[in-house]
């Protein structure tokens, strides 16, 4: 078991810096000028909600039936079977995005080390910290659920204009967003029993998401190198 040396942690750094720095002229692009804010996958989600929230979409419990309202969930919890009409939200996949020319979604990845895009001193720790990224392709699946097929259309075509209605804002936070369309209709009674008519609609969405990589932290790591007594 032992430290890294400084030898070994400079070696480190100054790899990130040469290698990590090389791709950013690729994710360049002065469509992300006016982006706010860089957010992962999940704060996207957050944000859509909070969106859809404060536009009144959501349904709330004390609230009386309204044709435009829906329960927003990540979850299938049996509660929910009752209300009339549900929007679930689910990660479907998720890959590095492929930052070449022309490259179809979650055709393969062309950036699969981090992209180093600066360095700052620590005023905490001391040393300096290391500014990272790495961009992602979701495939974001919304499945409108109600217990009738027409409810069902009608609330996917809601959603649909909802998601097109605001897709300057959703911008705002991530580099593409695209919507793929509408997959097959889901017939089930796997939630309660009444049976329920589902309608998936995909959206592609690559996600730009930064993190911090410390002088410090590096300094910490201990590495052992005798792999068969580490497996005793």
């Amino acid at each position: 078991m032992a430290m890294l040396t400084d030898e070994e942690i400079n070696r480190i750094l100054r790899g990130i810096q040469v290698e990590g720095s090389r791709t950013v002229a690729r994710t360049s692009d002065p469509e992300t000028d006016f982006m706010l804010d860089f957010i992962d996958i999940d704060e996207f989600l957050e944000v859509l909600y909070s969106l859809l929230d404060s536009s009144n979409y959501i349904k709330k419990e004390d609230d009386k039936r309204d044709a435009n309202k829906f329960i927003f969930t990540q979850e299938y919890p049996n509660f929910l079977v009752n209300e009339k009409q549900i929007i679930t939200a689910e990660i479907e996949k998720r890959t590095l995005a492929n930052l070449s020319a022309n490259a179809a979604p979650f055709s393969g990845t062309s950036a699969y080390r981090p992209i180093y895009l600066g360095q700052d001193k620590d005023p905490v720790d001391g040393g300096i910290n290391l500014n990272l990224q790495n961009m992602y392709d979701n495939g974001l699946r919304f499945t409108c659920w109600s217990s009738s097929i027409m409810m069902t259309r009608r609330l996917a075509s809601t959603f649909e204009a909802i998601m097109q209605k605001y897709y300057y804002v959703l911008r705002k936070y991530v580099p593409v967003f695209i919507y793929t369309g509408r997959g097959n209709t889901i017939i089930t009674d796997k939630y309660g029993d009444s049976r329920y008519f589902g309608i998936p609609l995909d959206f592609f969405v690559r996600t730009n998401e930064r993190f911090i990589l410390k002088e410090n932290e590096l300094r910490t790591i201990t590495i052992n190198t005798n792999v068969e007594t580490a497996l005793e």
